[in-house]
């Protein structure tokens, strides 16, 4: 049997398992977080508590059949929102790890912007929140479908736009380290290049994402002067 029809046919197994244990395990969770006190934090509502609840699933179901996220360039429903971003032509990405068995190279990526496209002639002062999804490497994307309350909320408590990049993944085959870190740079250094500066860049990660924001700020701070250092950091959980 081949690896591939192997993996379908475990994935198929954990499947049937997953929904058998999950029509017991849910409407126990429901119930016990009917009550406050019970719930991963009091003050969330029972609909943020199953929530939570539901995704930790989802989670661990995903991350073990290896659930790969589709990353494709086309806009999509975002339309102009959803922008592909070259490797850039800057000379970034010299200080990066040398790994001597990956070919791991910059690649094109996408990324989505909220509410709207910036726009370079009438946004020159606008702060931009560049955000990295979480997903442990592994899950998550930045499109409508994932991120799209998440960009919003950031945009209307920051009154800035935000632009969520679709940076590799591990599930993917080109996506082994340091891919998403390239991405990171490849995308900072296009805010740069758009005309966005520095000062007015925020950078925001979580889970993942936060430690890409870690890293990228690291990167930032040990090779000085070469794109700049962001306004800010903003990280959520970072791990």
């Amino acid at each position: 049997m081949s690896s591939i029809s192997s993996h379908k046919l475990m994935t198929w197994i954990w499947t049937v398992i997953t929904v058998a244990v999950c029509c017991m395990r849910v409407p126990l969770l429901g119930l016990y977080n009917l009550p406050r006190a019970f719930r991963r934090h009091p003050k969330w509502t029972y609909r943020q508590a199953m929530g939570v609840e539901l995704l930790r699933i989802w989670f661990a179901y995903a991350s073990s059949v290896k659930f790969r996220f589709p990353t494709s360039l086309e806009s999509g429903k975002e339309g102009e929102r959803f922008v592909v971003i070259q490797p850039s032509t800057r000379d970034i990405y010299r200080a990066l790890p040398n790994i001597p068995e990956s070919n791991v190279k910059p690649q094109p990526l996408g990324g989505t912007w909220y509410p709207r496209l910036y726009n370079p002639s009438e946004d020159a002062t606008q702060q931009v929140i560049l955000h990295f999804h979480g997903g442990g490497y592994v899950l998550s994307s930045p499109r409508d479908s994932e991120c799209r309350p998440a960009g919003l909320a950031l945009c209307k408590s920051m009154d800035a736009l935000s632009f969520f990049p679709q940076y590799r993944l591990a599930t993917t085959p080109d996506g082994r380290f340091p891919a998403a870190f390239q991405d990171a740079l490849t995308v900072y250094a296009y805010l740069i290049d758009l005309g966005v500066r520095s000062f007015n860049i925020v950078l925001s990660g979580d889970s993942a994402g936060g430690h890409l924001v870690v890293a990228l700020l690291r990167y930032l701070s040990d090779n000085h002067g070469l794109l700049g250092d962001p306004r800010a950091a903003l990280l959520w959980s970072p791990c």
